[in-house]
């Protein structure tokens, strides 16, 4: 029988510490020093290029049938202050934008923007002429954002704000083609002993293309001087804006009716054509109950 003394057990040991670990290739380790280096310098390099401001802008916002709204968010990437300035684009059709901003600004529509720190311009259109409104088409729009610090060179950073026909109105497609009068108020009225009768009349345009006044038809037996002169120039309701217009009367006259109701027609055309529309105005139960009675001696 053989007597164990341990001496196998640490040649088995001796042995295995002799054997030579499998070492990584030389082609990998440079493989893998190289993917770090490429790593690093492309972090390295965005970061140096990388913008101070970062814009983002809101999907449209429909305020009513005639204005859109986008809210577009600019936030200070660096450390140092920034002076930020959001330009937007005109758009065929529509008002010259509204630059809105939250936050002190300054004369041009500038604001200073603390280091990481963020703010939200609102821009606003409003429909002129739904004719001259951008109907589908390639590009899109877009806002000029203007920074840099508040001393130094300003960059400029083009921000995409989507299809131009994503932000037209709902009343171009309701009424594209024409303007559409509707009455607002008819209750001022002027009256002064010895002087003509002014009733101001307040008319609103819910359709799509602005709208053109031409004059008033009065009732039958009645001439048009007693709705004063035709107004030069001739006033223009706008699209979804309101307008006053005011007519002159012969108080206590005797050329209306003495029946009915005091009744008047305005006549409107359409920008840019010769089509007509016409809006009845009821100014009061009876023409005595408005102009007074008729006294040929007054």
């Amino acid at each position: 029988m053989r007597r164990y003394d341990g001496t196998d057990a640490e040649s088995e040991v001796a042995e295995l510490a002799d054997t030579p670990r499998r070492s990584i290739p030389r082609w990998l380790r440079l493989g893998a020093l190289a993917c770090v280096a490429v790593v690093t310098g492309l972090l390295l390099f965005q970061r140096l290029t990388e913008p101070a401001v970062r814009a983002e802008v809101a999907p449209p916002r429909f305020v009513d049938n005639y204005t859109v709204e986008l809210d577009v968010s600019i936030s200070n990437q660096s450390g140092e202050p920034q002076v930020v300035k959001v330009d937007p684009p005109r758009i065929a059709g529509f008002d010259t934008a509204l630059t809105v901003f939250k936050g002190s600004g300054q004369g041009d529509g500038s604001v200073v923007l603390a280091a990481h720190r963020r703010t939200t311009y609102t821009l606003a259109w409003r429909v002129r002429d739904c004719a001259a409104t951008p109907a589908a088409g390639p590009g899109d729009v877009a806002a000029r954002v203007t920074f840099g610090r508040t001393v130094g060179v300003r960059e400029t950073l083009r921000l995409d704000l989507g299809e131009p026909r994503k932000l037209v109105p709902s009343i171009c497609q309701l009424t594209p083609d024409r303007g559409q009068p509707r009455l607002v108020d008819t209750g001022h009225v002027r009256w002064t002993r010895g002087r003509p009768l002014a009733i101001t009349i307040t008319v609103q345009n819910t359709g799509g293309r602005p709208l053109t006044y031409r004059g008033a038809v009065l009732p039958s037996g009645a001439t048009a001087g007693d709705a004063g002169p035709t107004l030069r120039p001739a006033p223009t309701v706008p699209v979804g804006g309101q307008q006053e217009i005011t007519l002159w009367f012969e108080a206590n006259g005797c050329r209306m009716p003495v029946g009915g109701p005091s009744t008047v027609v305005l006549r409107f055309t359409t920008a840019g054509s010769n089509r007509p529309d016409s809006l009845e105005v009821r100014l009061a139960d009876s023409w005595e109950n408005l102009l007074g009675v008729c006294d040929p001696d007054f």
